[in-house]
């Protein structure tokens, strides 16, 4: 068995695995533990959500698609 640890600043809603090929397509066990009480004092976050209002949720699944056959593309 191989244990995997890291530590990371959870700035989006993706987290880097920098050692992915060796896990890819395999069943894994992912375990995120936190401090209470600390966190990143990052303007970006609130930047963020401050763009919801001109979401269109009709059109998310339609950029997913895109966003998900684009990175397909790149690897290939």
């Amino acid at each position: 068995m191989h244990v995997e640890a890291f530590e990371t600043d959870i700035t989006s809603p993706f987290i880097e695995f920098k050692d992915y090929g060796r896990v890819l397509n395999k069943h894994v066990k992912v375990f995120i533990v936190t401090e209470e009480g600390v966190g990143l004092n990052n303007e970006s976050a609130s930047i963020a959500g401050s763009l919801s209002k001109y979401a269109r949720p009709e059109l998310m699944n339609t950029e997913k698609q895109i966003a998900w056959q684009a990175v397909a593309d790149e690897k290939a």
